[in-house]
């Protein structure tokens, strides 16, 4: 599970009682408005006109800049055997 806390991601692994908070992911320098996941990556974006790559073990891996509007949207897929990552961004 993965849940976002202002510029903050935390990845949980759940149980039946609750979850128990496995890794916290910091690289934002505002709030993050969306995050995505597949295999291969974790995907978080918001406020700070960035979009960050995670690997599975919570480091970051890349920081892909170029959104002149804060980005609401990021998603991952697969097409033609490559990954591709889709951003939205504007006003609010």
């Amino acid at each position: 599970m993965v849940f976002v806390d202002g510029s903050v991601l935390r990845l949980c692994d759940a149980c039946e009682i609750g979850c128990e908070e496995v890794c916290t992911l910091k690289g934002h320098d505002g709030d993050i408005y969306s995050c995505s996941w597949s295999d291969q990556w974790i995907l978080s974006a918001g406020k700070d006109k960035v979009i960050i790559a995670w690997n599975p073990d919570g480091e970051p891996v890349h920081r892909l800049v170029g959104h002149a509007w804060s980005i609401f949207s990021v998603v991952t897929a697969i097409q033609a055997d490559r990954p591709v990552i889709v951003s939205a961004a504007g006003l609010w």
